[in-house]
């Protein structure tokens, strides 16, 4: 799979909603991964190897603060996430 992802950058955002819980998804050039938190895993999607494993990795340094986000928003409070590189 080729990559039109300019200097592999990735823009990871996040997903809370009661329904599914958290979720990431990973955005690259024409690729796009789904991430779950428990475990990290990838859930759907394709990217080069290069960036899954820069996502994945992004992921389980980012984990606790991504679910700190998930239960401020599950006690009725705005997530907030600092801004990362991944």
């Amino acid at each position: 799979m080729t990559s039109n992802c300019p200097r592999n950058r990735v823009v990871i955002r996040t997903l809370f909603t009661r329904e599914i819980g958290v979720r990431l998804h990973a955005i690259c050039g024409e690729s796009e991964l789904v991430l779950g938190l428990s475990p990290v895993r990838i859930l759907q999607g394709e990217a080069p190897s290069s960036v899954r494993e820069s996502v994945l990795a992004w992921a389980e340094a980012h984990r606790g603060e991504v679910m700190d986000a998930w239960r401020r928003y599950q006690g009725g409070h705005r997530p907030s996430l600092s801004a990362c590189r991944a």
